[in-house]
C-alpha cells in the first residue's frame, strides 16, 4: 500500500491515480499499477534471473511455502534472540512476508508483548507463535476473500487490535493501546499481552 495499489480495471472505470503501469489482460480487463507518491518499483525479468531484482534474494522464508516449520522457526527465533518479537516477526530479511498490521494480529493471538525480547520466549510460548503466524494469515485471507472487495480495498474491518487503539480488547474487555516499536505504531491488548520487562508507561496501572 505504500508503494501502490494493483486495480483490475474493468471497461468504464477511471484509473485510481497516477499510473505506472497498465497490462490488458485476456479478458480485456487491465491490471494497473498506480501510485500516487511515486515509490512504486517495477521490474521485468525472466523467471531464472530473479535474483537481479534488488533485495529480492535479501527475502527470508515465505511463511505460506512448505519449507516454514516450526523447527525452523525455532532456529532462526535462536539466531535474532536479541531482537524485540515485534522485530523479529516483522523483519522480510527473516520471514517474508508479514506486514505491520498482520504482526500486531499474530501477537494477540499468541498473547505475546510486542516488546518481548526473542530470547525471553519459552519453547511453548515459541510454539505458540509459530502456530499464530500460519492461523492468522489464513484468517485474514479468508476473512479478505469472504469481503469480496475489490483488490485495491484495504480490507481491516475484521482486525482485532490493529488501528483499534483505546476500543475494548474482543478477547477481556481491556482497552487496545499503541506504542512504538522501532518508529512503526504496535497495537496490542495490555491484559492478554502483558509486558515482561519494565516499560516506560505501565498500561494495567493505569487502569486499562
Amino acid at each position: 500500500m505504500l508503494a501502490g495499489r494493483l486495480q483490475l480495471q474493468q471497461p468504464g472505470m477511471s484509473a485510481l491515480g497516477h499510473l505506472c503501469l497498465s497490462l490488458t489482460l485476456d479478458d480485456g480487463v487491465r491490471l494497473n499499477l498506480c501510485d500516487d507518491e511515486k515509490m512504486a518499483k517495477v521490474y521485468i525479468v525472466r523467471s531464472d534471473e530473479a535474483s537481479s531484482i534488488p533485495r529480492f534474494g535479501a527475502q527470508g522464508i515465505e511463511v505460506l511455502s512448505d519449507a516454514f516449520t516450526e523447527e525452523l522457526f525455532v532456529t532462526l527465533a535462536g539466531r535474532h534472540r536479541r531482537k524485540q518479537v515485534r522485530v523479529f516477526i516483522n523483519d522480510h530479511s527473516i520471514l517474508s512476508a508479514i506486514g505491520n498490521a498482520y504482526a500486531d494480529e499474530i501477537l494477540f493471538e499468541a498473547q505475546i508483548h510486542p516488546k518481548t525480547l526473542v530470547a525471553s520466549l519459552a519453547p511453548d510460548q515459541l510454539g505458540a507463535l509459530f502456530r499464530a503466524v500460519t492461523r492468522t494469515l489464513a484468517w485474514g485471507a479468508a476473512a479478505v476473500r469472504d469481503a469480496a472487495q475489490p483488490i485495491h480495498v484495504k480490507v481491516r474491518a475484521h482486525m482485532r487490535v490493529r488501528n483499534r487503539h483505546g476500543l475494548p480488547c474482543p478477547r477481556c474487555g481491556t482497552k487496545i493501546r499503541r506504542e512504538g516499536v522501532r518508529g512503526r505504531d504496535v497495537y496490542f491488548c495490555p491484559s492478554c499481552q502483558p509486558a515482561t520487562r519494565r516499560h516506560f508507561i505501565d498500561w494495567r496501572a493505569t487502569g486499562g
